[in-house]
């Protein structure tokens, strides 16, 4: 009788951890696979970095990749775009609205989004806000103003990204388009 539970114990003792590994690996396996299908599409968030360029002899603004955040791969154009602006709004513009009207397509340029700027409820003209809690603020100056552009611009466009995405972005500022500004490049088609 010993010799028996001897037997059925050392049985037990290799078939459990059989068993553990095989249900252990199988669910590992499984688990890979779904963290496959949702693992996020990393996107670029670019900021303007002063940089000499030996050609001018001088510094200039350019666009930098600062870092990137994760957008669900799943999600619709709108919904990536939306999540770069909520972005942009949080860390760049104190919580300003970037609100996308409207993705169009036209037949010369293809998807083109309308970004609306909108300002405070307060807001009733220069000063009438804290520093840098209306747009008008970051428009100001010219390193602020190009510092403006390239958020805006670049963060949009994601000229690297290789999946679906608009061709253009048209800028808005209160519902009105953005005209010609000394400091801000804002007005227009903008597809580059």
């Amino acid at each position: 009788m010993l010799k028996s539970n001897i037997k059925r114990v050392s049985i037990i003792c290799l078939i459990i951890p059989y068993l553990f590994t095989v249900l252990f690996l199988g669910c590992k396996e499984e688990k890979k696979e779904a963290e496959e299908e949702i693992t996020p599409e990393m996107f670029p968030v670019y900021i303007g970095k002063d940089t000499f360029i030996e050609e001018i002899n001088a510094y200039k603004l350019i666009p930098h990749k600062d870092r990137e955040i994760p957008i669900d791969r799943n999600q619709a154009i709108d919904k990536k775009l939306s999540s770069i602006t909520d972005t942009l709004s949080k860390s760049h513009f104190n919580d300003l609205k970037i609100d996308i009207s409207e993705i169009y397509s036209n037949d010369s340029i293809g998807k083109i989004a309308n970004i609306n700027l909108i300002e405070d409820p307060g807001f009733d003209g220069p000063g009438s806000l804290p520093s840098y809690q209306s747009w008008y603020d970051y428009f100001q100056g010219s390193h602020g103003g190009q510092h403006t552009t390239i958020l805006l611009r670049e963060n949009i466009l994601q000229k690297d990204y290789q999946g679906p995405w608009i061709d253009g972005v048209v800028f808005f500022y209160q519902g009105d388009s953005i005209g010609i500004q000394n400091h801000v490049n804002l007005h227009g088609v903008i597809t580059e």
